[in-house]
């Protein structure tokens, strides 16, 4: 058998140890949280639900991704959340929605008759060089 004192240490170790864990679970929360916060946002990583811990996924790189495999084709901005969830990327419409503006603003994307195209992709590219490409933003036709 143990002593008092000695039993009384384990006692203190445990709950202290129990506390830290606690409070561990609690900061993964925190993260978790942050996490999909900045999903929500669109430009940074946001943490897949159920995913291996670790595992980010790039909203605007898996934007970009998609397209690229598209091509001329294109995409419409649902068909592209879509193609994600198949692939068991959750994209949330509206950061889906944003960064498709912005890329179209920055110039990386065109949106040509309802579909959002990689710019090397775009129908309406210049032919010659040094001819300025016309700028499309969303709502144009």
């Amino acid at each position: 058998m143990m002593d008092a004192p000695a039993e009384m240490q384990i006692q203190r170790l445990v709950h202290e140890r129990d506390q830290l864990l606690r409070e561990a679970e609690a900061l993964k929360n925190k993260i978790a949280g942050l996490d999909m916060a900045i999903g929500l946002i669109g430009n940074g990583p946001m943490k897949q639900p159920g995913s291996s811990p670790g595992r980010k996924v790039h909203v605007s790189e898996t934007i970009v991704t998609l397209l690229r495999e598209a091509g001329e084709a294109g995409l419409k901005a649902r068909t592209t959340i879509e193609l994600a969830a198949e692939r068991g990327i959750y994209l949330n419409g509206r950061s889906v929605y944003s960064l498709l503006s912005k890329m179209t603003r920055d110039g990386t994307v065109v949106h040509e008759d309802g579909r959002y195209r990689l710019k090397e992709f775009g129908r309406y590219r210049a032919s010659i060089v040094g001819v300025p490409e016309p700028m499309h933003t969303v709502g144009d036709p």
